[in-house]
């Protein structure tokens, strides 16, 4: 007999009832910490139950649902990611991790091989000279030209607003390649 606590209780079945596990898991990552831009590969590591889908989060919002226990993320700011793991008999278990960045520690602008161009391409960024004297400010990363020209090769001061709002400072090295 089996009730779902609205309807009227029925018998549903004369056979075997089958007891599935409660779904536990692990989520794991090849790195807890990445430079902007960087790729982390999670992993759902299921430790009991049998789930049929896996909903993928980044500081609480979907970004995947998936069948795969694997995803493959080029973070853009601190955040914590999670995986929902549910079955077809309506049990799910979650788990979390927290996944930190770095910025570049230096670039190459207008280098030959157009890699390494840019400057946190995206973001929000102002650059300041060793004077404290502000030289750039975009919304579109830096490209190493200050007031029309390129800027000289050496270590610049930067604030970036990243996407999760916060501000991150430091230094970045400009460096041209001949």
């Amino acid at each position: 007999v089996a009730s779902d606590g609205i309807c009227d209780d029925a018998i549903v079945s004369y056979e075997n009832v089958f007891v599935r596990d409660n779904i536990k898991l692990n989520l794991l990552s090849d790195i807890d910490k990445v430079t902007i831009g960087g790729k982390v590969n999670f992993y759902a590591d299921v430790l009991s139950g049998e789930p049929i889908a896996y909903i993928w989060k980044v500081d609480g919002e979907v970004i995947a649902v998936t069948e795969e226990n694997e995803l493959l993320e080029y973070p853009k700011a601190p955040s914590v990611y999670t995986v929902e793991a549910t079955d077809s008999v309506c049990f799910h278990s979650e788990a979390s991790k927290e996944i930190d960045v770095d910025l570049p520690t230096a670039f190459t602008p207008t280098a030959v091989d157009d890699m390494n161009d840019w400057f946190m391409k995206g973001f929000k960024v102002e650059i300041f000279n060793r004077y404290g004297q502000l030289i750039f400010t975009g919304d579109d990363g830096w490209d190493g030209m200050t007031f029309g020209s390129m800027a000289d090769p050496g270590v610049y001061f930067y604030s970036v607003v990243l996407k999760n709002g916060k501000t991150m400072k430091g230094t970045i090295e400009l460096v041209k390649l001949y």
